[in-house]
C-alpha cells in the first residue's frame, strides 16, 4: 500500500532495493486530480501496476473536533476491510470546494476480489494521528483473517525517514513538505492528498438543526441524525 508520502517513497526503495517489484494499491479520491501529480509522475517513472477500487462503504467519524470521511476498503472477504479516512479541510474563499454529503460520504461504493495474502504498509510507532494521537505499533506482523499486514517501518521515526531520504536521494514531495521547516507538512494542505476542501456542516453532529449551506446559498436541515458515525476500535496491534 502505497500514498506517495514521504514513508511511503521509502517502503516503495526498500522493496526495489531488495530485488522485488510488487502490485502497488494506492487510494484516491477523484476529486482534485492535481493532488496526485507527484504520486503519477513516481507511477510513470518506475513503470509500478497499481490498483484502486471504491471503498466497501463510507462513514463518518469526528475526534478532536474535526470531521473525517472513513471509508472502509475490502482486503480479503467482506468480513476484512481497512479504514483509510479522508481529511476534511477549512473551504478557502474563493476557491473550489466539496460537499462533504454528497461528493464524499455518497461516493460509489463496491466490493473487490482481493487476490493477494500480504499488505505492506509504511505505519510507523512514531506515527500521530489526529483522531487518536500516539499510534505504537506492538508488532510488525499481524494477521487480520487470511490477510497478513507487514509494517516494516514500525522502528522508524520522522529523522529516521528524511535521513534516508537524504541517503539515497528519493524524490520528494515539495509542495507538500517544506524543506526551510524541518520537512514538515506544510499548512496550506492544496497539494496535500490526504486533506480535501469540503463543508460538512449539514452533516455534523455537532451543528445547529439548520446550517447555511454555501452550495446552494441558503439554510438546510442538519441531517447529520440520517447518516452513519462510526466508533472506531484501534487494531488490536496498537499500543494504546
Amino acid at each position: 500500500m502505497s500514498s506517495f508520502g514521504k514513508d511511503s517513497m521509502v517502503l516503495l526503495d526498500l522493496i526495489k532495493s531488495a530485488g522485488f517489484k510488487l502490485p502497488v494499491l494506492f487510494f484516491r479520491e477523484p476529486f482534485f486530480p492535481r493532488k496526485y501529480e507527484f504520486a503519477n509522475k513516481i507511477i510513470l517513472d518506475n513503470d509500478y501496476v497499481v490498483y484502486d477500487y471504491p471503498p466497501l462503504k463510507t462513514a463518518l467519524m469526528k475526534g478532536n473536533g474535526q470531521v473525517e470521511v472513513i471509508n472502509l476498503y475490502q482486503v480479503g472477504t467482506e468480513r476484512e476491510y481497512i479504514y483509510l479516512p479522508t481529511g476534511i479541510s477549512q473551504p478557502i474563499k474563493g476557491e473550489s470546494f466539496l460537499c462533504g454529503l454528497n461528493d464524499l460520504l455518497a461516493k460509489p461504493t463496491g466490493t473487490f476480489r482481493f487476490p493477494w495474502d500480504t499488505i505492506l504498509i509504511g505505519h510507523k510507532s512514531s506515527d500521530h494521528d489526529p483522531m487518536f494521537g500516539e499510534v505504537k505499533l506492538k508488532t510488525d506482523t499481524v494477521r487480520t483473517g487470511p490477510i497478513k499486514l507487514v509494517l516494516p517501518l514500525k522502528d522508524f521515526t520522522d529523522e529516521d525517514i528524511w535521513e534516508y531520504h537524504r541517503l539515497f536521494s528519493l524524490p520528494v514531495h515539495e509542495s507538500r513538505y517544506d524543506s526551510t521547516n524541518g520537512w514538515k507538512e506544510h499548512k496550506n494542505l492544496t497539494a496535500n492528498p490526504d486533506y480535501f476542501p469540503a463543508c460538512v456542516r449539514c452533516i455534523d453532529r455537532d451543528e445547529e438543526r439548520t446550517v447555511f449551506c454555501p452550495k446552494v446559498g441558503k439554510r438546510i436541515r442538519n441531517i447529520s441524525g440520517a447518516v452513519e458515525y462510526l466508533t472506531v476500535d484501534l487494531p488490536k496491534y496498537i499500543d494504546r
